[in-house]
């Protein structure tokens, strides 16, 4: 049993532990548990916000750090974090993008999530690079990075909630959020999903600040409040002092005196990193966060429009001004076309399956050569978008698939595999309803905050409606929820407090809900602790190579190297690319290339003619072999190695067509073109290893 697993075990008796009725038991929680962590919370609710703030982010940059040092080190596992690390090493290098490669080595470099002409960049909108770049100028590695953004998500947590709950449970909440499991592995993790979060927490802060800002009138958008009632009074829970009324609704030319600059900055810092983060999910979960802002923002122009405009539009079109300029000359730089996005670049050399469903699959285009690349682009891809729109049955199947992805990343504890890239579920159901045990705890506190708090019910209604929308793409990964963590952040939030004053059916008893509030807590903590076990073991997928031994090699070798990777065609799988490289080729120590026609390996051998070549043979990717490159002996290596994806089922499956004769399910099976590519592959590695047995291997 791995030890993250081990907390299925100590779940059940924890929560049972803490729901035990036995007064000495809850007075020895409550005295030696409970208690002081209130304390705690209590004595932090006494300090000013910008305190508060920076207290909070200092804890969250702990929590991430100490994880670095302790537990391990993140490394690059997918393909999208070499991009990531591509566009952070360019940043911090002064660049804005690299020189493209000359035309004749260029094809040794081409890998996914990468552009090599007409510069060679990262696909992705700068905001995660830029993020890891300041990492690598402040702490001489990018991880740093990643620890500034857990801070900021605690701090993004505190300026989500303060407007909207008392003080005491902002500061609890905003300490916990650092722990949730998505959190934690994208502390881990160079992938991103932590600053669209923070960014999504700061769009729903200045959100709440600005319907609080001026009373309206109620409607379907107002969260439930009725004339002249604050947010804050909208969720005021049994047991707690109301908060002052608020004064009559203004007449012209007297509203808008609550609105702040700063919430226009937010505002508008917050829209600038999803644009550079997550643009798509990000134009969806702002449309919903401001949406029941505009009869607030429509009133308060009629009213006020001086200091509306002055204190909000001017601040926010301010910040959005100087990021679309920025966008813009980034774009010129990098595609030469201030509106050509380098995602679009990549789309049109190497792409096959469209982005939404609703459009068709395109050409395999020439530019898509390397089988490692083509298998995942051209092969997997566009399997699994026409196994998802072939038919209205696996429509609705892709459907919940999407939304058990992004349900899971919110509200599953106990299993941060869920968030790793090609992990299979579990086969026995009971393992997966115990990680949804502390979300059910929850679940009668969040029917009661539904029927009484208009902010819930909003907060519900715009996560289903994002996950409406987010269905319409043809892929899905955890991270590409959290622009829409700060409503997740509120549903938990919300449920708990209103878990935590239920009562009895006669309305005297507390102790239950105190009771299962506290169970929640704990359960919550045990969590954090199994993915914290999670990290330190070794059940890493790597959807690239880990090149760190054969690296160790050549570090004790004197000089610079140039190393060709020679694929074969065993090496198709998307988990098997080695071709990764940094902002600055020329200086770095080694320079990984794909090995193609002995011409081309030539004109590449003088480009880098003050390095020592070396030829790996990654035809089996487990057991890699290291020879010094000897063009003589090597020129009969087969290249172009056998076609192991077959372009009449790329075709077929460009057209929607069954590859193979539909199982008794009714799914089509996989092509038949699995079973020939195992025997092409053993052939032709034992001839490799007959070319190659006469050349020292190096170990």
């Amino acid at each position: 049993m791995a030890p993250h697993e081990m907390t299925f075990c100590l779940a059940p008796l924890l929560f049972a532990g803490t729901l035990l009725p036995v007064p000495a038991w809850q007075r020895f929680l409550r005295a030696r548990l409970f208690a002081p962590a209130e304390s705690v919370v209590l004595r932090l609710s006494r300090l000013p916000p910008p305190t508060l703030y920076v207290l909070l982010f200092a804890w969250g940059f702990g929590i991430a750090a100490a994880l670095w040092l302790f537990i391990r080190q993140p490394e690059a596992h997918i393909h999208d974090e070499a991009s990531y690390l591509l566009a952070a090493d360019t940043f911090a290098r002064g660049r804005v993008t690299n020189p493209a490669f000359p035309e004749t080595i260029r094809a040794h470099f081409e890998a996914l999530h990468i552009i090599v002409a007409p510069s060679y960049m990262s696909k992705y909108p700068p905001g995660q690079g830029l993020l890891l770049a300041l990492g690598i100028l402040l702490g001489g590695n990018p991880a740093a990075g990643l620890w500034i953004n857990a801070g900021l998500v605690c701090a993004g947590a505190l300026y989500a909630l303060l407007p909207l709950v008392r003080r005491r449970v902002a500061i609890l909440a905003a300490l916990l959020a650092v722990l949730h499991p998505a959190v934690l592995k994208w502390t881990q993790s160079f992938w991103g999903g932590n600053l669209s979060l923070f960014a999504g927490l700061l769009l729903v802060g200045g959100a709440i600040r600005l319907f609080s800002s001026a009373s309206v009138r109620p409607s379907p958008l107002s969260l439930g409040r009725e004339r002249g009632e604050s947010v804050t009074q909208a969720v005021t829970l049994a047991g707690e002092r109301p908060s002052p009324p608020r004064p009559p609704l203004p007449r012209k030319g007297e509203g808008g005196g609550g609105v702040r600059s700063s919430v226009g900055v937010a505002v508008g810092t917050a829209l600038a990193l999803l644009a550079n983060s997550r643009p798509f999910e990000g134009l969806v979960a702002a449309s919903l966060t401001l949406l029941p802002v505009l009869p607030v923002l429509w009133r308060g122009l009629r009213t006020a429009p001086g200091k509306w405009i002055s204190r909000l539009l001017l601040p926010a079109g301010a910040v959005l001004a100087v990021t679309a300029v920025l966008m813009l000359a980034y774009n010129v730089r990098v595609t030469g076309k201030p509106l050509r996005m380098p995602y679009a670049v990549h789309e049109d050399t190497y792409g096959v399956v469209p982005l939404f469903l609703f459009q068709d699959v395109k050409e395999v285009p020439e530019t898509l050569r390397h089988d490692t690349m083509r298998f995942i682009n051209a092969y997997t891809s566009v399997y699994g978008y026409w196994g998802e729109r072939d038919a209205a049955r696996n429509i609705w199947r892709g459907i919940g698939d999407k939304a058990d992805t992004l349900a899971r990343s919110a509200f599953q504890c106990f299993d941060p595999t869920v968030y790793w890239l090609d992990t299979p579920p579990r086969a026995h159901p009971l393992t997966d309803f115990l990680k949804f045990v502390p979300a059910f705890l929850l679940v009668p506190g969040l029917i009661v905050a539904v029927r009484k708090s208009g902010v819930a019910r909003y907060a519900v209604f715009a996560l289903a409606a994002f996950v409406g929308v987010i269905c319409l793409g043809t892929f899905i990964n955890p991270h590409y929820g959290a622009p829409v963590g700060g409503f997740a952040l509120i549903v938990w939030v919300m449920a708990w407090r209103y878990t935590h004053v239920l009562r009895s059916r006669s309305g005297r008893n507390r102790r239950i809900g105190r009771a299962v509030s506290r169970a929640f807590l704990l359960l919550y903590l045990l969590s954090a602790a199994s993915c914290v076990a999670f990290f330190a073991g070794d059940e890493w997928r790597w959807m690239i190579q880990d090149r760190r031994p054969i690296g160790a090699i050549l570090t004790r070798v004197p000089g610079k190297h140039l190393v060709l990777v020679y694929y074969g065609a065993t090496n198709v799988k998307s988990s098997a690319e080695w071709v990764y490289n940094g902002a600055d080729i020329a200086g770095q120590k080694v320079v990984w290339a794909r090995y193609l026609s002995p011409g081309e390996n030539t004109n590449l051998q003088r480009h880098f003619a003050d390095r020592q070549v070396w030829l790996l043979d990654a035809t089996v990717p487990i057991r890699p072999h290291l020879y010094r490159y000897d063009p003589a002996r090597m020129r009969d290596l087969p290249f172009p190695p056998p076609r192991t994806i077959d372009p009449g089922v790329v075709a077929k499956l460009r057209a929607g067509l069954p590859t193979k004769p539909k199982d008794k399910s009714g799914v089509d099976a996989l092509p038949a073109t699995e079973q020939a590519m195992y025997h092409t592959q053993v052939r032709e590695r034992s001839r490799v290893r007959r070319l190659l047995a006469a050349v020292p291997e190096v170990k």
